[in-house]
């Protein structure tokens, strides 16, 4: 610091120069400050965004490995629904054989009807029956030709075991039709335990195909069942009509037998060699432990790769820009204060010339530079006025709109610092014109802040509910809260309807249990309510209720939409039923929300519906999940 000595004559030499390299050499610091802050918020942007994107990226991946695993679940329990059914009657036409062989009431043609009858209850299923010597004597319908059975692989078995049960075969051709089939067999046993024949039920691959053909698949996607041996039984891929290997293939890709090897029943591997193609997949497959055939599941993720690379692209345009500006700006300050310092050094010299004229004018040069030196400590505090604190403080995968605001502000400071450049330039600025700047610069960084704040928010809420739902981890969780985080998460897309979607659910119901699988529940209703109660309607509400009862917790979805018959009703739960096949419904969403409520969160779920009047579903779940 400086210490004026007033019994020594004034010296302007020695009392202005260290005053005017004060007010050249103090604002390197805040200069400094501000270039290192622009740089790491800078850096800050392009790695939060790149962070953003991967994650993003690895949601997509764990969303086909969810959706496949799902769609391979579900066909499994399908064909396994189906084949039970099956062994049911199997099991009835060879008692009922057996107990009319063994009361000698062994008429062709009342078996035969006996037979067809049965047939009934299953339109897609051909029953024969064979006598101990393999001939096809039991045939519903007219005009049938004699068949022998004796080499089948089926005959022999059930023949040759006693005590064996339902046989499930590979697909074979038929002797009758020439076509693939698919065929299920049972022992017929004579009062006094010898072998009588075999009852056997068929079931066309090509009605197998047509069940697969109603499911709504991806581009890029593909399924397919095999037996135990791993025969194809059938196949599709969403782009073609035909499988690409023939029935009865057994060729499988070596990544799919590693897989088995290490979990035989159930398990999820990506491979880009398998015998679809050589596209980068990710397959899902599900063994049935009691029938022994496996369903197979694959997608190349076509679609939501295809979102994710062009939000990837938006995004990284957005950060690009929003770096551009901010390094433009900054460089526009920078040059704003290197003539700043241009222009002091030049008054600094044009004081220097008037030393010879301070003898001659003490009184007025005193004068002169306690203004002058007034005017110099001005300016000093305006520029460390000019430091800027941090401009940004997250950034998520959500951030078109914050950054879209950002750049907007950023935009405007760059028009203020080229009026103050052009100020400058003209000298025409005055200190209240700076200080207006500078006001207009802390308003605008605060903008900024706030808009990083608030993505960083939203990324915080998704991260919790996607976590919970690829992870299906069990926790401790008020249901209120839970709920507001789903609605936060669909709500993007419901935003853009004029429905509404109502909580009333109270706040302190406190769970322990999967918060994932409820609210994949919840979304599903959402959806469910969107796509179907609220079709042409612009006044859809659906209310969400919650009442708890001892140690349960009943959990309501009401809409004011179209309703139900009871005929829908029926079938709301079964898998593939949908009113919108082929129109932007799957028909899974409410078998995987009864698969949900009933297995995974051990609760039950009813419905109550009426045309016309909307629909009520009631879902009944323990507090503590057991």
């Amino acid at each position: 610091m400086l210490v004026h000595r007033k019994s020594k004559p004034y010296d302007p030499k020695r009392e202005e120069k260290p005053q005017l390299l004060k007010t050249l050499n103090l604002p390197w610091n805040a200069r400094k400050l501000f270039l290192g802050l622009v740089l790491t918020a800078s850096l800050l942007v392009v790695l939060v965004t790149a962070t953003a994107l991967l994650y993003a990226r690895n949601q997509v991946e764990r969303g086909l490995e969810s959706s496949t695993a799902n769609l391979a679940n579900t066909l499994a329990l399908t064909f396994e629904s189906k084949i039970d059914t099956i062994d049911v009657m199997l099991q009835s036409c060879a008692d009922e054989i057996s107990r009319r062989i063994a009361k000698g009431e062994t008429d062709v043609a009342q078996i035969s009807a006996y037979l067809e009858q049965q047939m009934g209850h299953l339109p897609t299923v051909i029953l024969r029956a064979s006598d101990a010597k393999g001939d096809v004597v039991y045939v519903p319908g007219p005009g049938a030709s004699p068949t022998n059975i004796v080499d089948r692989e089926y005959f022999v078995h059930l023949r040759d075991h006693p005590d064996a049960g339902l046989f499930v075969s590979r697909p074979v051709v038929g002797k009758i039709n020439g076509k693939w089939i698919w065929l299920f067999a049972r022992r017929i046993t004579t009062a006094d335990h010898q072998f009588g024949g075999v009852v056997f039920a068929r079931i066309d691959v090509d009605n197998i195909d047509k069940l697969l053909m109603q499911i709504r698949m991806e581009p890029g996607s593909s399924i397919g069942v095999r037996d135990a041996s791993m025969g194809l039984i059938t196949g599709r891929v969403s782009s073609s009509l035909t499988y690409p290997i023939q029935t009865g293939d057994t060729r499988v890709s070596a990544a799919f037998t590693n897989a088995l090897r290490a979990n035989p029943l159930e398990g999820t591997y990506k491979t880009r060699v398998s015998t679809l193609d050589e596209e980068q997949r990710t397959f899902s497959y599900k063994s049935s432990a009691r029938y022994g055939f496996i369903v197979n599941v694959s997608s190349t993720g076509e679609v939501p790769l295809g979102q994710w690379q062009r939000q990837a692209w938006a995004t990284g345009l957005l950060a690009s820009l929003f770096v551009a500006l901010m390094l433009g700006f900054s460089a526009l300050i920078s040059t704003a204060w290197r003539r700043q310092d241009q222009s002091v050094l030049a008054l600094r010299q044009a004081h220097e010339t008037l030393e010879t004229r301070i003898a001659q004018r003490t009184e007025e040069l005193e004068q002169a530079m306690r203004k002058l030196q007034g005017f110099q400590e001005e300016l000093t505090k305006s520029e460390a006025r000019a430091t800027i604190s941090m401009l940004v403080a997250s950034v998520s995968h959500e951030l078109s709109t914050p950054i879209g605001n950002s750049v907007m502000v950023a935009s405007t400071l760059k028009d203020q610092a080229r009026s103050l450049q052009r100020q400058i330039d003209t000298g025409s600025l005055k200190r209240s014109d700076f200080s207006d700047f500078l006001s207009t610069l802390d308003d605008g960084t605060s903008m900024i802040e706030s808009n990083l704040q608030r993505s960083e928010g939203l990324l915080r809420t998704f991260r919790q509910v996607s976590a919970d739902q690829a992870s299906e981890q069990r926790r401790s969780f008020d249901l209120r809260q839970m709920l507001l985080e789903v609605l936060k998460t669909v709500e993007p897309s419901t935003k853009r309807q004029p429905h509404r979607v109502v909580l009333h659910v109270p706040e302190g119901i406190l769970m322990d249990s999967l918060p994932g699988p409820i609210g994949q529940v919840a979304i599903n209703l959402i959806n469910n309510a969107y796509l179907h109660a609220f079709e042409g309607r612009n006044d859809g509400v659906l209310e969400i209720d919650a009442t708890q009862d001892g140690r349960q917790v009943t959990l309501s979805f009401v809409d004011n939409g179209a309703g139900m018959t009871q005929e829908q009703m029926e079938h709301l739960f079964e898998p593939f039923f949908s009113t919108k096949i082929g129109r932007g419904g799957t028909g899974l969403g409410m078998a995987i929300v009864d698969n949900l409520v009933t297995k995974s969160l051990a609760g039950r779920i009813s419905v109550r519906s009426t045309p016309g009047q909307g629909s009520r579903f009631d879902i009944t779940l323990p507090l503590v999940l057991p």
